[in-house]
């Protein structure tokens, strides 16, 4: 793999596709027209010093706690960093994966490691990746059955959902049952190797961020006009695992405010289409300047800093 290649191609920007910036900025649009004319003066005007700080707090918990399973990660490909440099190569992954489409840069927060582990890093996200995908997958299993309680018209977004959690777990039975094929164990033989006190240490990880995320999303809801309930908090949980089937759009934008409004307008439909609208929008603004704009800056300034050093490595 040619990493100054690719870095290059990101300073000058071949990285981003236009067809994928067109795409996301219409669906942004499609989706968010139904916004009133004040309804973004309406929106700042609910911003909330004490939601803001929670969801930010909340934010900054859901990243430590990420860190510890990047790091354990690497502990188990044999790559041993301690918490500073795991929260480095954090932010920086969270850097690439804000000026990439699909977040595809996000592959390679390792490159300041090791020189000759630079493949087995790019593993290991990929092992990170899919432990932070059943998080995502879990929360939205288990916030299935509340739509199903509480939803007045099931829609096809839940069905795929439920197909999609099917697919997932069953994915995973067959890759464990077919472990010993050549194929598949040349694949695991790059992988992390996990003891199964390490793997529920990771799934434990995996499941308490996204909850936490569930619940900073929620937090956000009854900032901008919902409320604060375990109907939001599945909302939330179906959103993100379906949000999860796109990685096409850039930053999630567009289609992270159609999940939420998709899936807040079965719960909260007496506040109308535009109420929900509006809600959706601000939790999305919300969500991506928390955890998305935030951390990506916080990796810029730690590249400006650190970028003599991080091209020793590098190149």
């Amino acid at each position: 793999m040619n990493i100054k290649l690719f870095l290059d191609k990101i300073n000058s920007g071949k990285a981003v596709l236009p067809v994928k910036i067109a795409v996301t900025v219409a669906v942004v649009y499609l989706v968010n027209k139904s916004l009133p004319k004040n309804g973004l003066s309406g929106l700042a005007e609910r911003i909330s010093p004490g939601y803001s700080s929670l969801a930010i707090i909340i934010g900054f918990l859901i990243f430590f706690i990420q860190a510890r399973r990047w790091r354990v990660v690497l502990a188990s490909s044999g790559i041993n960093i301690d918490e500073a440099t795991a929260w480095r190569t954090m932010l920086w992954g969270c850097l690439l994966a804000f000026i990439t489409p699909g977040r595809t840069g996000e592959f390679f927060r390792g490159i300041s490691l090791p020189a000759n582990r630079k493949s087995d890093t790019v593993w290991a996200v990929a092992a990170d990746k899919i432990l932070a995908g059943f998080g995502v997958i879990a929360a939205g299993a288990i916030s299935l059955p509340v739509c199903f309680l509480y939803h007045s018209r099931i829609m096809w977004p839940h069905w795929t959902i439920g197909a999609a959690s099917v697919a997932f777990f069953s994915g995973i039975y067959m890759v464990y049952m077919l472990r010993h094929r050549k194929a598949v164990r040349k694949v695991l033989d790059r992988a992390p190797v996990f003891t199964g006190k390490k793997l529920c240490e990771v799934c434990i990880y995996s499941v308490s961020a996204q909850v936490l995320c569930c619940i900073q999303t929620a937090v956000l809801f009854r900032m901008f006009g919902g409320c604060f309930s375990v109907l939001s908090l599945s909302a939330a949980g179906m959103a993100y695992t379906f949000m999860m089937l796109f990685p096409f759009f850039i930053a999630n934008m567009g289609i992270r405010e159609f999940s939420f409004g998709m899936f807040l307008s079965g719960y909260f439909s007496s506040a109308g289409q535009s109420g929900v609208a509006a809600i959706a929008f601000g939790a999305s603004m919300g969500i991506l300047a928390i955890n998305i704009v935030l951390p990506a800056l916080a990796g810029l300034c730690w590249w400006l800093i650190y970028k003599k050093d991080m091209a020793a490595r590098v190149f």
